[in-house]
């Protein structure tokens, strides 16, 4: 039996905020970073304060709804909290976290506006680029705004067709040149096997029962590469773009996967066999906290291959 843990993107169980102040040591992928250190002879900068963050969230909140519209964003919130390393924020669960001092720039030097829209991104779905708003790193200064975040199209300039007249020119006639076919014999040549590769012999089990489990679980066992005891793995739960749509987006991993896998044997379940056969367990949900202290970030581990 296997166990497999996928976190992707749907990580978290609900959207319930934060404390409003606090040390965030949970793991994750939807940081963004300051792209330098700050000069550690430098003096320690003003702390952010909650009318600050709340005048920056309303502002970013404003902005993506306006392109995002029927999207509810009035639930999202946003603290303020103790950040490792040189993280600038995050969004968790549905929240946003930000760094009192701009991991230790001080937030003038690094633009808080820009950092919270990056997390509002996040929480709407959105991963990382290789620049722009969604961009892992922020350097001293850098500031993005919200994508589109004025009108998307302006109305077409119309103006009068310009009418020109047809350029008549007397038609050019030559005598066609006549030459005599050249007759080659056609080349012979080896025959091309156009027949498909083998498909990769089968190394899984025939009739091999792996459950999805979306429900969650507490206390679990990671016996891989590495033991990771008292996994607590949250249920799953869709960002706020698929709310609504959980079901459909369950049914159509279930048959994306059940139409993968059917060639070499396996099944697809939602509910685990009773009748004590064996079967592989993958978890949908939670993320990657557990192993990240060991493995780094994580979307997703496997004990081992059946």
């Amino acid at each position: 039996m296997t166990l497999l843990l996928a976190f992707a993107f749907f990580a978290g169980a609900s959207l319930t905020p934060p404390p409003a102040r606090g040390t965030s040591s949970s793991g994750g992928s939807d940081y963004m970073t300051a792209s330098t250190a700050p000069d550690p002879g430098a003096p320690g900068p003003l702390a952010l304060t909650d009318a600050e963050l709340a005048v920056a969230v309303e502002s970013a909140r404003a902005e993506w709804q306006a392109v995002t519209p029927g999207t509810d964003l009035s639930g999202i919130t946003a603290s303020i909290v103790d950040l490792a390393d040189l993280r600038l924020g995050r969004q968790v669960v549905g929240a946003i976290e930000i760094d009192p001092t701009a991991a230790g720039h001080g937030w003038g030097a690094m633009d808080l506006a820009t950092v919270v829209r990056h997390e509002f991104g996040h929480v709407l779905g959105f991963d990382h680029t290789v620049d722009g708003l969604m961009d892992e790193l922020l350097a001293l200064g850098e500031t993005h705004e919200v994508p589109l975040a004025g009108p998307s199209a302006t109305d077409p300039v119309v103006t009068d067709p310009v009418v020109t007249d047809p350029v008549v020119t007397d038609p050019v006639v030559t005598d066609p040149v006549v030459t005599d076919p050249v007759v080659t014999d056609p080349p012979i040549s080896e025959p091309v096997n156009t027949d498909p590769p083998a498909p990769p012999a089968l190394t899984g089990p025939a009739g091999q029962i792996v459950v999805l489990d979306v429900d969650g679980a507490v206390g679990v066992t990671f016996d891989g590469p590495i033991v990771v005891e008292g996994i607590d793995v949250a249920s799953f739960f869709a960002p706020i773009r698929f709310q609504g749509q959980e079901g459909a987006v369950l049914a159509a991993l279930e048959v994306e996967l059940a139409t993968r896998l059917a060639p070499f044997g396996v099944s697809i379940v939602r509910v685990a066999p009773t009748d004590g056969s064996p079967y592989s367990t993958v978890y949908v949900g939670g993320d990657g906290a557990a192993f990240e202290p060991h493995l780094g970030l994580l979307w997703g581990i496997s004990e081992g291959i059946d």
